[in-house]
């Protein structure tokens, strides 16, 4: 008789610990989803790349205009490249496979519409070969700024 309460008591048990870690994951991804960039403190300049190293592997925003895009040769990878950096200064980059990459596949205009536009935009700074990086993997990454506030 014993044993039966037993198996059902650890089938409870287990039950509990399976549901008690979904419950921490899905507290974890709530709170990645709130974080945008309305809440971001402080929005560093491309140009700043003292702050921008300073922020290496953090979740920061970033403001400044967007030069010119390109890919990869595969086409995999689409860059975004900033206005008064060298080319590998600070990049912005969509992956095939993410919703941002879906986002450039069904709309070829998505990215050049960046184009000459004042951004702002949230996600972790990463380095790649010398220079930043940021992965864009939603479109509401970007912000496009209103050209008032871009000036002042």
């Amino acid at each position: 008789m014993l044993s039966p309460i037993l198996g059902f008591v650890a089938l409870v048990i287990g039950m509990f610990n399976v549901l008690s870690r979904f419950l921490v994951l899905a507290l974890c991804a709530v709170g990645c989803l709130v974080a945008s960039p309305a809440t971001a403190a402080e929005v560093i300049p491309v140009i700043e790349r003292e702050r921008i190293e300073a922020s290496l592997d953090k979740q920061i925003t970033v403001e400044g205009r967007i030069e010119r895009i390109g890919e990869s040769k595969t086409r995999a990878i689409l860059f975004l490249n900033f206005e008064g950096l060298d080319r590998g200064g600070f990049t912005l980059i969509i992956r095939q496979g993410t919703l941002a990459g879906d986002y450039v596949q069904h709309d070829p205009a998505f990215a050049p519409s960046f184009v000459g536009k004042n951004v702002r935009v949230t996600g972790t700074v990463t380095t790649y070969k010398g220079g930043f990086q940021m992965q864009v993997f939603a479109p509401s990454q970007i912000e496009v700024l209103p050209e008032a506030a871009a000036e002042s």
